[in-house]
């Protein structure tokens, strides 16, 4: 098994994440202009937020940046097992993105009162992402 090279994880880690942070400003963009008449009614569940919109995207991004991490290193650690490309970089995004969309917004779709165009979006969101990201990571990771 070879040794994982950290250097190129970190450097898929950020140029995962800034993608990420593009596809999350675009995906939301369109979304509220196909759905909603703002971005602001898009988002808005239900009255005011509770933390604000700063606290939101201070924790936001940087956990985008973890997830991207994430998919970075384990595209690096299953390429020994699954081979290099495109194929084990979607395989790893769509996993993780699955387990990072997918409970939570099948939660708030089954129990809160809110439309479930807005659980969708989420779930889009994180597994766009996170393929996304694993993409951008395989394709910069070099032995």
């Amino acid at each position: 098994m070879a040794a994982i090279h950290y250097k190129r994880v970190a450097i898929g880690t950020v140029a995962g994440g800034v993608a990420w942070m593009i596809w999350e400003v675009v995906w939301t963009m369109v979304w509220a202009g196909l759905f909603f008449e703002s971005p602001e009614k898009a988002m808005k569940v239900g009255g005011e937020a509770r933390y604000g919109m700063g606290v939101h995207y201070g924790v936001w991004f940087p956990t985008m940046f973890l997830l991207s991490g994430t998919v970075a290193w384990l595209y690096a650690a299953a390429r020994s097992a699954l081979g290099p490309g495109p194929k084990t970089a979607l395989l790893i995004g769509c996993s993780v993105g699955f387990a990072a969309g997918f409970p939570a917004t099948f939660f708030v779709t089954n129990w809160l009162p809110v439309d479930r165009l807005i659980p969708l979006h989420w779930a889009v969101d994180l597994w766009g992402g996170c393929i996304l990201a694993a993409l951008l990571a395989g394709w910069l990771y070099k032995e």
